[in-house]
């Protein structure tokens, strides 16, 4: 039953993606706008979406419990592949810039714009909620020991990791975990359009 659910909703992201290909063979969809897409998606509904999710669900201690269980597990997981991909650079005799940029991508993946749609497909908020707090910490560990790690270790300006780290999502996430802990709670006049906006980043993507 699981896997018949995980293909439907494969088979019906394929379908957008689909739709975005023609889109832009047919020159509707340009570089230009693309970008313009690509902007929206980071700078409002991904947030919205990631901030909302947080409103659906009330703070149990099972809820807590399980995301402070991501959260370092998370950590584990991301300096383990960093390991990983350290041994394999020996092992393959990857030097230099090539191993730097081989460790880096072998931490971190582009988990966010087709990854956070799908998971709410099929896990809903819970799932979300789960996906949110392993990315918190990979924009972290992205920003602080990835800039370390692609820059050998020098001239790694700390305050421009640091703004990095602060991004929209970033941002949206942690105020979103404030209001989850503490269950405040929005007017639905409000929770209305920011919902609708955020739900609009599994289409955009």
């Amino acid at each position: 039953m699981e896997t018949r659910i995980i293909i439907s909703q494969i088979f019906i992201l394929a379908i957008v993606v689909l739709i975005g290909a023609i889109a832009a063979r047919f020159k509707v969809l340009t570089p230009e706008s693309k970008d313009m897409l690509s902007k929206v998606i980071f700078n409002i509904s991904l947030p919205l979406m990631l901030f909302t999710n947080f409103l659906k669900l009330g703070a149990t201690p099972r809820l807590i419990a399980n995301s402070m269980t991501v959260l370092a597990v998370s950590g584990i997981i991301i300096l383990f592949l960093l390991l990983l991909g350290w041994t394999l650079t020996r092992i393959f005799k990857i030097k230099d810039r090539e191993a730097a940029v081989f460790k880096t991508h072998s931490m971190f993946g582009n988990t966010i714009f087709l990854g956070f749609p799908l998971i709410t497909a099929l896990y809903g908020a819970e799932g979300l909620l789960y996906a949110t707090m392993f990315q918190l910490i990979s924009n972290i560990l992205m920003w602080t020991v990835g800039v370390v790690v692609l820059s050998h270790g020098n001239g790694v300006s700390w305050k421009k990791s640091i703004l990095r780290v602060l991004n929209p999502n970033t941002i949206a996430t942690l105020v979103g975990l404030v209001f989850f802990l503490f269950s405040i709670r929005l007017p639905e006049i409000l929770v209305k359009p920011l919902s609708e906006l955020g739900s609009a980043n599994t289409w955009l993507s």
